[in-house]
């Protein structure tokens, strides 16, 4: 008995103490999601203290995911309700251009910058795909369909049209998220040196196949009503996003003075070029690259800043998916065509911002007020956001 006492107050010490020690690495590092050597209560433990200090660390993805919902809703306001879906007219509009360049890939490299990595076996997987098919296929199903009925489409008219009636970014997450865990599997069965360099040469493989397949991969009716059109398109954003987080090396890059200088510069040049209508091969590319870096370079040094507008846009960063799935009810049923003589007639980016985003902050604060009396209903609450 007293033997039994003393291994107790021995295996308590133990674990404590690993604790303590360990305390210290979690408040700059993110520990793997499983250490062999530790049991799971201490396990546990660590974990949830973990996500604590990262969800403090990570403030400035909810300022980026703040600004990018408000680019998508000024985006939708531009050719929803000002030139009433006219794709010539829309783009004949400087911010519109400027808005289409980044908004959806900043949103998809946000999402992939958020992905926690853990060890990928046949449980793991199963459970991480259920959560996925909730928390993003359930709502881009269910109120996918309402809006599209809103609307007065047929239900087909949903599944057959390739941006979804707005909804598609839900699958085409979900869709990147099952090619994630799939090949996260295979990683995780070679040895811990192979990882990386496996992860890189299969980011490039399927990478180069995305490039190829985009080409055709629209004409087939099957692809497109899976979404995988939008996969192929939005995959080596998503997936370098996935594997810059995996390895931690969001300081080394959107820390780096340096990375933030040249970005700013390659930006400034190509706008120079622009303006001058020379032509530059790729320039859109490159542009949307170095504007997602530059973007993030900026906000993460305000990772850890405090006042009203700081807080105000992480709280937006915060409520994405209740703007997200209910701003197209409000965009849909709002025509705002009178705007659209002077804003082409001017042409000027600063009145165009002028005039659309005091607009999206209004829709984006209706949506987020939607959400929470929809919230209200427990059965909504349960089906839309799995809570």
């Amino acid at each position: 008995m007293k033997w039994r006492i003393v291994l107790s107050l021995y295996e308590i010490i133990s674990r404590n103490a690993m604790i303590m020690n360990l305390r210290a690495y979690l408040k700059t590092s993110i520990i793997p999601t499983s250490i062999p050597c530790l049991s799971d209560e201490v396990q546990g433990q660590l974990i949830f203290e973990n996500s604590a200090n990262y969800s403090k660390r990570l403030n400035y993805v909810d300022y980026a995911k703040g600004l990018a919902i408000l680019l998508v809703v000024s985006g939708h306001v531009i050719y929803h309700c000002i030139f009433n879906r006219d794709n010539g007219a829309s783009y004949n509009l400087g911010l519109f251009y400027v808005l289409q360049l980044i908004e959806m890939p900043l949103f998809m490299f946000l999402s992939g910058l958020v992905v926690r990595t853990r060890y990928q076996n046949g449980k793991n997987t199963l459970i991480d795909c259920y959560r996925k098919f909730r928390v993003l296929l359930v709502p881009f199903i269910f109120v996918g369909l309402t809006f599209t009925l809103f609307q007065g489409y047929s239900l087909d008219n949903f599944f057959l049209h390739s941006m979804k009636r707005g909804y598609w970014y839900l699958q085409a997450l979900f869709d990147l998220y099952l090619i994630h865990y799939s090949f996260q599997g295979i990683v995780n069965l070679l040895p811990r040196k192979f990882q990386m360099i496996s992860d890189i040469v299969l980011f490039f493989i399927l990478s180069f196949l995305s490039i190829i397949f985009k080409e055709w991969v629209g004409d087939v009716s099957v692809l497109v009503i899976l979404g995988i059109d939008k996969v192929v398109m939005y995959f080596p954003i998503f997936y370098s996003a996935v594997l810059i987080n995996k390895y931690e090396l969001q300081k080394y890059i959107f820390g780096s003075e340096k990375i933030h200088f040249i970005s700013l510069f390659i930006l400034l040049t190509l706008g120079i070029l622009a303006i001058w209508d020379i032509k530059v091969k790729g320039k859109d590319y490159i542009m949307m690259l170095f504007g997602i870096i530059t973007i993030l370079c900026t906000l993460y040094k305000y990772n850890n800043k405090k006042g009203v507008v700081v807080d105000f846009v992480c709280y937006i960063g915060r409520k994405t998916l209740d703007i997200y799935i209910f701003h197209f009810f409000i965009i849909g049923f709002t025509s705002l065509e009178f705007l659209s003589g002077i804003m082409i007639k001017y042409n000027s980016l600063f009145l165009s911002c002028c005039i659309v985003f005091p607009i999206s902050f209004l829709i984006i604060f209706i949506s987020i007020i939607l959400g929470k009396i929809i919230r209200q209903n427990a059965i909504l609450n349960h089906l839309i956001f799995y809570k």
